[in-house]
């Protein structure tokens, strides 16, 4: 099984996911630490990387992702820019998709230029993404991730939850 956190860069998909498994005993999928080298250094350098390249990286990881969740759950912190990626996930296993989602531009921006070693660290990331990002949100579960982290844990686990019982 797999518990999808979808969200926007600087949602709280990686910290949420953290806390997630480490309550549920899962593995942490972070498709930011799990996208090849070549993607976070044309990051870094400061290159918005073309949709089209993402979508070749992101759909490399299908594989892996699904072959993890044949052994356990797997948390998945993530941000598919292609729309049939989580449905050709839900169809090789199954999977409870969370979207972290804000109005807030501002704070998603404040959360990244305060970042430390983190790979994406500019606001025009989000910029980009912003108006697209309604057509990213998967499945019915939306979260507001303007909370406290607390009850944002507490929403995820009700869902998850809800799910596997």
């Amino acid at each position: 099984m797999i518990i999808g956190l979808l969200g926007l860069t600087g949602s709280g998909k990686s910290t949420c996911a953290t806390i997630l498994s480490q309550k549920i005993s899962a593995v942490v999928f972070d498709m930011d630490l799990e996208l090849p080298e070549e993607y976070r250094r044309r990051t870094s350098g400061g290159e918005i990387v073309p949709a089209d390249d993402v979508k070749i990286y992101q759909n490399e990881l299908i594989p892996k992702l699904v072959s993890l969740s044949n052994i356990g759950v797997v948390v998945l912190a993530g941000f598919f820019l292609d729309k049939e990626l989580p449905t050709l996930l839900s169809d090789r296993t199954e999977v409870v998709w969370i979207n972290l989602v804000t109005d807030n531009k501002d704070l998603l921006i404040r959360r990244v230029l305060k970042r430390k070693n983190h790979f994406v660290q500019r606001a025009d990331i989000i910029e980009d993404n912003w108006p697209k990002k309604e057509q990213f949100i998967v499945g019915n579960n939306v979260i507001n991730c303007e909370r406290e982290l607390s009850v944002i844990i507490k929403d995820c686990l009700e869902i998850i939850s809800k799910h596997t019982s």
